[in-house]
């Protein structure tokens, strides 16, 4: 079991992941969703009831975060709904019409549900003002204005110095090539560094192979539990 470290000495940068460690997605679609979805749907397409709905917007982020940014392959977010949808039983021309509006229909989705997570701004807040230089690295399908588009909603885009997206660079976490770029963007060396992020098979394991140390919330730290860290350096 990886243990993160908490040791700032000497920081200069924090880095930080998205999903699940500065924001997160509250996962109940409402009936306007649903019915949105519907009317993507044809006569020849399963029938899928609200609560079925429901199941497979769960099961469509699980399947997300297990296979598709596990998979050492370019990204491209329509062969991964079209292959999802045949796995629903629906049909291939069905499951291939459904690929680029079910995209668009996730990204509403998250857009309408995403919150701050506990402690993000105040942190952010804090590295700011203390002169720390700040970057985001997130493994995300969409584009990078739709990722600015989730973090302006919350209040967090305008503390970042880069934003580096898996969807635009073509590399996806755990690939230590993700961080590096980040850490040339801000101009510090991996040693200086400090990632913060919340699944150590991506966030851990590629802020080592980078070189940087790292902290993984929600485990063994929350956000308040590393401001307070960098309040008493």
């Amino acid at each position: 079991m990886i243990k993160p470290a908490i040791d700032i000495t000497g920081i200069k940068a924090v880095l930080f992941d998205l999903g699940g460690t500065l924001i997160e997605y509250i996962n109940n679609p409402s009936p306007d969703a649903y019915r949105e979805f519907q009317n993507l749907l044809t006569d020849d397409d399963p029938r899928i009831s609200y609560s079925d709905f429901r199941m497979i917007i769960e099961r469509y982020w699980i399947t997300m975060q297990d296979e598709f940014f596990s998979k050492d392959r370019k990204l491209k977010i329509t062969d991964f709904n079209q292959a999802f949808f045949s796995q629903l039983g629906f049909t291939d021309e069905s499951a291939k019409r459904l690929a680029k509006p079910f995209d668009d229909l996730i990204f509403e989705l998250e857009h309408d549900s995403t919150i701050a997570i506990d402690g993000a701004i105040e942190l952010l807040d804090f590295l700011k003002n203390n002169g720390y230089k700040i970057g985001l690295v997130s493994n995300a399908t969409h584009s990078e204005s739709r990722i600015r588009q989730l973090m302006r909603k919350v209040g967090i885009e305008n503390y970042f110095e880069t934003v580096v997206i898996s969807s635009v660079i073509g590399k996806r976490k755990p690939d230590p090539r993700i961080f590096l770029k980040a850490l040339d963007d801000l101009g510090v060396q991996a040693s200086e560094a400090l990632y913060i992020g919340d699944r150590e098979e991506y966030d851990a394991v590629g802020a080592m192979n980078a070189g940087m140390r790292f902290a993984i919330v929600g485990e063994d730290f929350s956000l308040n539990t590393l401001l307070n860290a960098f309040i008493k350096q």
